[in-house]
């Protein structure tokens, strides 16, 4: 199975702002862009079972060399758990194993593809 997600993947390490009160929050334009990956991914999974354990390869869309893909890998694991694909990203349930690589893709929209095997 595979799914494609298209759009900008935020970096799960720079996802938090701090407040003038000192609290943590998430703006709301990485709060949409989020929300958009996890409606893609619900819609191409379709109510099937979530995967436990499954081999997974990625294969990122970026725009330069200067994307942070590990962390963007991260946040892509929290959409697929929040999207009911996989039962969970810990090590009893994530999948293993996993690769991933990335192209450079200045002209074309950012994105990941995932194939599930």
């Amino acid at each position: 199975m595979k799914i494609t997600l298209r759009g900008h993947i935020p970096a799960k390490k720079n996802l938090y702002r701090r407040s003038k009160n000192g609290g943590m929050f998430r703006d709301n334009d990485v709060v949409a862009q989020i929300n958009a990956l996890q409606s893609q991914a619900i819609l191409q999974w379709q109510g099937r079972e979530p995967l436990s354990r499954p081999k997974a390869s990625f294969l990122f869309h970026i725009a330069d060399l200067r994307a942070d893909v590990d962390n963007k890998h991260t946040t892509v694991l929290d959409i697929l758990v929040a999207a009911k694909i996989l039962v969970n990203d810990n090590a009893k349930h994530g999948p293993a194993p996993v690769t991933y690589d990335w192209i450079i893709d200045k002209d074309a929209s950012e994105g990941v593809e995932i194939e599930f095997k």
